[in-house]
């Protein structure tokens, strides 16, 4: 039996959960358009921190009240899981804004759903438990919706290459006139 104050804490959870997907999706797109604007790539990776830090730090200081000895509290492991999560995060922020300067935001994306998947598996290899049934069927669609947005994809290819080559000739004519 679970209380109201349950139900409200998972509703509020959900909503933080669509609401952080709908920010990250916006965050993709200007990663895309700055790729796309020519913008140098070491100002599209400080343009997310930019933003985010100083957000980041007013929760803190409102919140914890920081001092040395509120830092100090933290001993040499978390600092050290700290510095590896912002590795990692800084890592993936860098494949990021390149994959999605070469990708269209849809597209590039997509392949970001893989990393509910793998993030769980690191998590078991971390020690957390071993996923439910539920984690297994909602990992295997996303992994065949990978699959079958990439065979779309293909085809949406194929059948625009298709149209081009009956309106404009066939693409081996088009190719020989661009070589004269």
């Amino acid at each position: 039996v679970t209380s109201d104050s349950d139900t409200q804490k998972v509703i509020w959870g959900v909503a933080l959960a669509c609401l952080a997907g709908i920010l990250s999706g916006a965050a993709y797109c200007c990663v895309r358009a700055l790729s796309s604007a020519k913008e140098h790539e070491l100002w599209v990776l400080l343009s997310l921190p930019l933003f985010s830090l100083p957000f980041s730090a007013w929760t803190v200081f409102s919140v914890d009240k920081i001092s040395l000895e509120a830092l100090a509290r933290h001993d040499f492991t978390t600092w050290a899981w700290f510095l590896m999560m912002g590795l990692s995060t800084q890592g993936g922020q860098v494949f990021l804004a390149r994959g999605l300067a070469l990708l269209p935001a849809a597209n590039g994306t997509q392949a970001m759903y893989f990393g509910t998947v793998s993030g769980v598996l690191v998590g078991v290899a971390l020690g957390d438990g071993w996923p439910t049934w539920q984690f297994w069927i909602g990992g295997s669609i996303i992994l065949a919706s990978l699959h079958f947005a990439e065979v779309a994809e293909q085809k949406r290819r194929a059948t625009r290459l298709d149209d081009g080559a009956k309106t404009d000739g066939s693409l081996e004519e088009k190719n020989d006139k661009k070589s004269l």
